[in-house]
C-alpha cells in the first residue's frame, strides 16, 4: 500500500502564472523563466529550455529581486527556497502577490 503524499514546504505555495527570471554571476547572466507557484518559502520556476544554473542565485520578478537556492530539480523546472531579500529591498505577501519595497 502507497503511503499518501507528505507535504514538506514550511509555507502553502499558490498557483501563479508569472514572467520571471534567474540571474547568477553578478547579474550578468540571466535566464528569462516562468513561475508557477509561489509562497513566502519558495517558488517552482519553468525554464524555457534545459540549462545549468547554479545552486544559488536571485530570482527578478515584481519588481524585485530575492536570493534562492534550488532544493528540487527536475528536467526544466527548479524548486527553490528563498534565502533572503537582496539588500534596500523587503517584500510584503499576501493572498495574491509580492509587493516590493524600497527601504
Amino acid at each position: 500500500m502507497t503511503q499518501p503524499y507528505s507535504e514538506k514546504r514550511r509555507a502553502p505555495r499558490k498557483r501563479t502564472l508569472k514572467g520571471a527570471s534567474i540571474a547568477f554571476n553578478d547579474r550578468q547572466s540571466v535566464i528569462t523563466c516562468t513561475m508557477r507557484n509561489l509562497s513566502a518559502s519558495g517558488a517552482l520556476l519553468i525554464l524555457p529550455s534545459m540549462h545549468m544554473t547554479p545552486d544559488d542565485f536571485e530570482v527578478f520578478f515584481d519588481g524585485s529581486y530575492r536570493s534562492a537556492r534550488v532544493v528540487r530539480r527536475a528536467g526544466m523546472t527548479l524548486g527553490v527556497a528563498w534565502t533572503g531579500l537582496m539588500p534596500g529591498k523587503r517584500v510584503q505577501f499576501d493572498d495574491e502577490t509580492w509587493q516590493a519595497i524600497e527601504d
